[in-house]
This record gives C-alpha cells, sequence and structure tokens, in this order.
C-alpha cells in the first residue's frame, strides 16, 4: 500500500514535468545556466497559472450547475 501511494505521488510530479518539457521544448533556449533556468521558472509559472485558472473555471461551473 505504502508503494502505491509513492507512485500516485511520483505520477502527478512526472505528468507536470512532461507538460512543462512540452511546452518548453527539449533544447536549451539560451547560452548560459541561468538564462535557461530563469526560462525553466518562467514556463512553471506560467504552467502553474493555467492550472489555477482551469480549476477555477471548474469550480464556477460546478457553483453554476447547483
Amino acid at each position: 500500500m505504502q508503494g502505491r501511494i509513492k507512485l500516485c505521488k511520483r505520477v502527478a510530479v512526472e505528468h507536470t514535468l512532461a507538460h512543462v518539457d512540452r511546452w518548453q521544448g527539449r533544447r536549451a533556449r539560451y547560452r548560459g545556466l541561468r538564462k535557461n533556468l530563469f526560462d525553466l521558472h518562467r514556463c512553471a509559472v506560467v504552467y502553474n497559472l493555467h492550472v489555477l485558472a482551469r480549476s477555477q473555471s471548474v469550480q464556477t461551473d460546478l457553483q453554476d450547475a447547483a
């Protein structure tokens, strides 16, 4: 049972990383570590904002349906 819980957490993290990878691309966009880390963080923030917006729209849809 313990391994199943770890697997569920791992799958969620890996799916998130796969989405960020799909948005950002497979190759580095800039030269230098600092710029590429900034680009990764920027992409992660945008992804998180999309997740929040999607969850809030689902909540409002559920409230309207009730």
